[in-house]
């Protein structure tokens, strides 16, 4: 391969990013990877500082999908592919945040698991 064709190799891989987004009922994570699977950067709704209860919060997706979006278009990535994993809050909210600071999504994806009659469920909790 030669000098100019590996150059354009990195600059094609470059352009676009992985967004994986596990959303639960108590914080919001997130990882960025480049299509080689490589980890750009991570953040959480904790690590923006918001405590107990606010992490799950749609306010905190939002936050945690800006911060990031700013991040990774800092670094040269244009386009984005977004998976979301969990049952939380904040999926529209996080496409919302990305869209307007610029970020083109090309897929959005969920990724969470659904059982098709696995295990038996946990009884109902008697108060």
């Amino acid at each position: 391969m030669s000098a100019a064709a590996r150059e354009e190799l990195k600059k094609r891989l470059k352009e676009h990013a992985v967004f994986h987004y596990k959303l639960s009922m108590n914080n919001t994570i997130c990882m960025v990877n480049d299509v080689g699977g490589r980890l750009i950067k991570d953040s959480s709704a904790g690590k923006l500082g918001y405590l107990n209860c606010k992490r799950g919060q749609a306010t905190s997706a939002y936050h945690v999908g800006k911060h990031l979006a700013i991040i990774v278009m800092d670094r040269g990535y244009k386009t984005a592919s977004v998976r979301f994993k969990g049952v939380g809050r904040g999926r529209e909210q996080i496409v919302k945040a990305m869209r307007e600071h610029g970020m083109w999504i090309r897929v959005i994806s969920d990724t969470s698991r659904c059982p098709f009659n696995g295990q038996r469920a946990k009884k109902p909790r008697r108060v």
